[in-house]
């Protein structure tokens, strides 16, 4: 992206009630927003592209646009700058997402909720990712589009599980390579959608890969309401239902 740009905050009547100014407008932009589930808070990003002086800084605000920190990790830019990333909240808790290292070397990281980096751990992947808070609080969840899920203490960042034996040998692009797409939490479960098609079933405790379910000639993806998964078939428009059998 090119430098400049700031962020704007508007009440539901779409007047502009703040503006978030870019605190460094000749090398970095506002790439995103995302507000906690309640509406209260929101997280936004600015962060420079590929450049030898990178940097990402993130603002907490409250839904007023009233700005109550903000926390630059230099040497490193947000994934989202380069079609990759994400963040999740834990409301009044944490931050978690990733971020680049140089030209590609991913890392997690996590930042409380007085804007304190608590840390910061390598990725052995790249690619675009999904980070998820477990629904207890004690682990995040991360997975690429490169055929990695790993999941890690949420207190210190330690490795609790991870699958690297589906990485691919080489950056370069495969029809071969698992790209994991979508990923939720269920009861004791991890669902991650893989391609177009599939999705594989993990324990969410242990990584222990459950079952891998194929729904061929069907184009599907996840969605969640009110606790439950559904499969959504977009290309024959329905609406299917998902149960784990228990073994």
């Amino acid at each position: 992206p090119e430098p400049g740009g700031d962020f704007y905050v508007y009440d539901p009547k779409g007047n502009q009630i703040a503006t978030i100014k870019n605190p460094n407008p000749t090398k970095i932009s506002p790439l995103f927003a995302e507000y906690t589930k309640d509406g209260h808070y929101a997280i936004l990003c600015f962060s420079t592209g590929y450049m030898p002086q990178q940097s990402t800084i993130f603002f907490l605000i409250d839904k007023g646009g009233k700005i109550l920190w903000k926390n630059e990790i230099s040497g490193y830019r947000e994934s989202s700058a380069r079609g990759g990333g994400s963040i999740d909240i834990l409301t009044k808790k944490d931050i978690t997402g990733t971020i680049i290292k140089g030209k590609a070397t991913p890392f997690a990281f996590l930042i409380d909720w007085s804007g304190n980096l608590k840390w910061l751990i390598p990725l052995n992947t790249w690619g675009a990712f999904i980070t998820l808070f477990s629904q207890n609080g004690k682990r995040v969840y991360i997975c690429s589009n490169r055929g990695y899920v790993g999941c890690f203490a949420r207190p210190t960042g330690n490795i609790l599980w991870r699958h690297e034996e589906w990485l691919p040998k080489s950056r370069r692009a495969s029809p071969d390579v698992l790209r994991f797409l979508e990923m939720y939490e269920h009861s004791k479960y991890l669902i991650v959608r893989e391609g177009e098609s599939n999705f594989f079933v993990l324990y969410s405790k242990t990584g222990k890969l459950k079952a891998k379910i194929e729904y061929p000639d069907k184009r599907i993806y996840l969605s969640q309401y009110n606790g439950k998964i559904f499969v959504i078939d977009s290309k024959n428009k329905e609406i299917l239902g998902l149960k784990i059998k228990e073994n």
